[in-house]
C-alpha cells in the first residue's frame, strides 16, 4: 500500500485503472485505491465470497455477470466470468 501512497503522492501518478493478480485484492487495498479516485479491476481466486456464496457457486453456467458485495459488504463489485473470473470495484462491462 505504501506502493501506491508513493506513486500518487511522490511521483504523482494518477491511473484510470490499477490492474492487479488474484492475490492482491484485499478490502483495505480496493478501499485505498477508490480513496484516490481510481478504479481496480483483478482476477479472482474462485474460493472468494460475493454475496456470502463462494464465485465458483455463483455461476450455474461458465459465463455471465453478476453484482454484489464482497468482503462483508465493504466493497461492492461486477463479475465477469469467462475463461478466468474478473472482478472489478467500477460497474463496467468486461468484454
Amino acid at each position: 500500500m505504501d506502493i501506491l501512497k508513493d506513486a500518487k503522492n511522490f511521483y504523482k501518478v494518477n491511473p484510470d485503472y490499477v490492474l492487479m493478480d488474484s492475490f492482491y485484492p484485499a478490502a483495505k487495498l480496493l478501499k485505498l485505491i477508490r480513496k484516490f479516485r481510481w478504479h481496480w479491476i483483478a482476477k479472482i481466486k474462485s474460493n472468494r465470497l460475493i454475496n456470502d456464496v463462494q464465485v465458483k457457486d455463483f455461476f450455474s453456467y461458465r459465463y455471465g455477470n453478476k453484482t454484489g458485495q464482497m468482503y462483508q459488504k465493504k466493497v461492492r463489485v461486477k463479475v465477469k466470468v469467462t475463461k478466468q473470473m474478473i472482478i472489478t470495484g467500477q460497474p463496467v462491462i468486461l468484454n
